[in-house]
């Protein structure tokens, strides 16, 4: 199944895979989740600082757990 055939689902519980990378990388990540977004709204990208690292929280229906997990590894 790929992310663009799958559709959010208000109330439906998602699942957070999270990815980490250098505080200073926060513009690149946060362009490219945008234009992410942009192509499959349904998911959520949820950028935390913290200190030196940032935090990529992404949140897709649960229709999309195993596509998420190949691309990013499993939920932590």
């Amino acid at each position: 199944m790929r992310i663009s055939q799958l559709a959010a689902r208000p109330g439906v519980p998602a699942i957070t895979p999270r990815s980490y990378e250098s505080a200073e990388r926060a513009g690149a990540v946060a362009e490219s989740a945008a234009t992410e977004q942009r192509r499959c709204p349904f998911l959520d990208f949820v950028p935390r600082l913290d200190g030196p690292r940032l935090r990529l929280r992404v949140q897709a229906p649960p229709e999309g757990t195993a596509l998420l997990a190949e691309v990013f590894g499993p939920p932590v």
